[in-house]
């Protein structure tokens, strides 16, 4: 995506985790509300929720608390997508519940992202469920770990209390084998240092949430790792076949030749012959980097290296299709 002349709009991808109650839907309810990216109807509905709850002010969790029982019982149960952007970068954000009986939904909310929000309550510190996230993250190889220490307003934004959890988490974290965390104080409920730095902890000197995620390095790992392309689906028009996924690394370019690579295939004069009939890579822009969509073209061959004719199947009489077997649908 392109926005003034000249610059390129990137995507973070990013999940949220913590415990029951450490304020997950509320820090992201937060950030899409400062961030001028809730409608107004939106809103509107979130205000007339939370007064017939008895609320004063508008209880921003309810913005991702989309299933009924959620928005009844407080609690997240699914994981939320939700989407925002600034000026200089689009997001897509998951809210994963913090429960341990939906732990699995964390799984599949970071198996995508390139960034991991840990939250921690200020008051209880690193819990079970906060090991076990962070133990989810290392696992998944999430390249870039926010450790939010919530709820500071609770604490009365004592230095002390921030620091004391930062060292706990930070010896969990040399025990998980993450490669490195970011600290950074928060009062969801509050709003400090979520969009806007708080002058209310003048002690911290680093960035506010939304300023570290507008910042944070996106698929540089990815695009210098060897390239990558799993076939996903198999386009069928007549001769010619698309192989159609998602570039998990490197980047390729439009023209590009790459030979499909197995690894049964030890042989050198298989590898040539592969080589040789490999098609080009088309995608819907001219380069594409790694995470995103992209296609593959290739032509019809037997086994012999020459063409096949149009409704040929190998394994029938003479090249023709078994009339008990019909035809593999692309997968």
């Amino acid at each position: 995506m392109t926005g003034t002349i000249g610059t390129t709009i990137d995507t973070l991808r990013f999940a949220t985790a913590g415990s029951v109650d450490d304020g997950k839907s509320t820090l992201v309810g937060r950030l899409l509300h400062d961030s001028k990216s809730v409608l107004t109807d939106q809103l509107a509905a979130v205000e007339h929720a939370s007064r017939s709850r008895g609320q004063d002010t508008p209880d921003l969790a309810l913005l991702t608390d989309g299933l009924r029982a959620e928005r009844e019982q407080g609690i997240t149960i699914d994981v939320a997508y939700r989407y925002f952007a600034t000026p200089r970068r689009r997001f897509i954000l998951a809210d994963t519940p913090g429960h341990v009986q939906y732990t699995r939904n964390m799984v599949t909310g970071a198996s995508t992202a390139e960034l991991a929000i840990v939250l921690v309550d200020a008051r209880n510190g690193v819990v079970e469920q906060t090991r076990r996230h962070a133990a989810i993250a290392a696992l998944l190889r999430v390249p870039h770990v926010v450790l939010a220490v919530n709820k500071m307003d609770l604490v009365g934004y004592v230095e002390k209390e921030f620091d004391r959890i930062v060292e706990d988490f930070a010896g969990h974290a040399a025990e998980l084998g993450l490669p490195g965390f970011t600290p950074i104080p928060v009062s969801a409920l509050v709003g400090d240092n979520v969009v806007d730095r708080s002058a209310r902890m003048d002690w911290y000197e680093g960035p506010a949430l939304l300023e570290f995620l507008g910042n944070v390095p996106v698929g540089t790992e990815a695009a210098d790792a060897p390239t990558r392309f799993p076939v996903q689906y198999v386009i069928r028009d007549g001769e010619v076949r698309y192989y159609a996924g998602q570039l998990v690394s490197g980047s390729l370019r439009v023209g590009d030749h790459r030979p499909p690579v197995r690894r049964d295939l030890r042989d050198h004069r298989h590898r040539r012959a592969r080589r040789r009939r490999s098609g080009g890579v088309r995608a819907a822009v001219g380069r594409c980097a790694a995470g995103r969509p992209a296609g593959r073209l290739a032509r019809r061959h037997d086994h012999r290296g020459g063409r096949r004719r149009p409704g040929a199947h190998p394994g029938g009489p003479g090249g023709r299709v078994p009339p008990d077997r019909p035809p593999a649908e692309g997968r």
